[in-house]
């Protein structure tokens, strides 16, 4: 029933959810990437991707759980929605790490670039979590306005990132071992970083209810 969805997931999403891949294999997005991250694709960058992600063909997905994987707009916003009011965030751990490779060159920051990453279960109206968010904010980042993100606590990030602005966004939709994916990477106020979230069983089992 299209009346239990936020309408931000009604609406064609316009924004761009173009996988990994795509970035790689297809030619017009090869220039598009040089671009954006200022990086050679290559083979060996592109072995070196292949090694951390595993990417499926999105179209064989639930379409309900497609509507969420490539929605704009506050997750947090949509899942209390969603979970008629109910909603809470479960952090799991936070600490300074190096970044992994195809995060780097995303970001175009330096592959030994150290970051703060945050790794966080988001609940709705059930026991079991619905979603599992990490987000990776590469140390240049954390700046300004930004510094507030080492320090959520149980706070979700949408509090902030969608406060009065609509950050910009490119999105990339994988499958992980715990369940679809979507990684975004915002610019927030001159601020760059990925946010990474998966769509967890309990999750996929709530939607399919409605």
């Amino acid at each position: 029933m299209l009346s239990n969805y936020p309408k931000s997931l009604i609406k064609q999403n316009k924004i761009h959810s173009l996988g990994i891949y795509d970035f790689i294999n297809q030619l017009p997005y090869i220039t598009m990437l040089k671009q954006r991250v200022g990086f050679r694709a290559n083979n060996t960058t592109e072995k070196a991707i292949r090694r951390h992600m595993t990417q499926h063909d999105p179209q064989g997905l639930d379409s309900h759980l497609k509507s969420w994987l490539y929605a704009s707009g506050s997750l947090t916003q949509q899942l209390t929605q969603l979970a008629g009011g109910s909603f809470r965030v479960e952090p799991l751990q936070e600490s300074f790490q190096r970044m992994q490779r195809q995060d780097s060159l995303w970001l175009g920051m330096p592959q030994q670039h150290t970051s703060w990453v945050r790794d966080v279960y988001l609940y709705g109206c059930e026991a079991e979590p619905w979603v599992r968010a990490k987000s990776i904010f590469p140390i240049l980042s954390l700046q300004g306005k930004a510094r507030r993100f080492r320090h959520l606590g149980q706070r979700p990030i949408g509090h902030y990132l969608f406060q009065r602005t609509t950050p910009k966004c490119e999105r990339r939709v994988l499958r992980l071992s715990e369940g679809w994916t979507r990684q975004s990477c915002y610019t927030w106020h001159g601020c760059k970083f990925i946010v990474q979230e998966t769509f967890l069983p309990a999750f996929e089992r709530f939607i399919q209810t409605l």
